[in-house]
């Protein structure tokens, strides 16, 4: 896991998955049951969902809050 180095470039600019949210969003509209607002801004909601697809993905959430970021 890394946290980033670099300050964001300004007030406005969303993140990637808030970015992907939205364009879901305006796309699927009512035909998706998926919480994109909360996707948008909760990158651990996303892995955990990540995680009911991928078996590699088994307990990720908690194997990056291990030093070094691989459990």
């Amino acid at each position: 896991m890394t946290n980033g180095f670099l300050a964001p470039p300004g007030a406005h600019v969303k993140s990637e998955p808030a970015i992907l949210c939205a364009v879901a969003k305006a796309t699927l509209g009512a035909r998706s049951v998926a919480d994109r607002d909360a996707w948008a801004g909760n990158y651990a909601l996303i892995r955990d969902h990540v995680e009911a697809i991928f078996p590699d993905f088994e307990a990720f959430n908690d194997r990056i809050r291990v030093p070094g970021g691989h459990g």
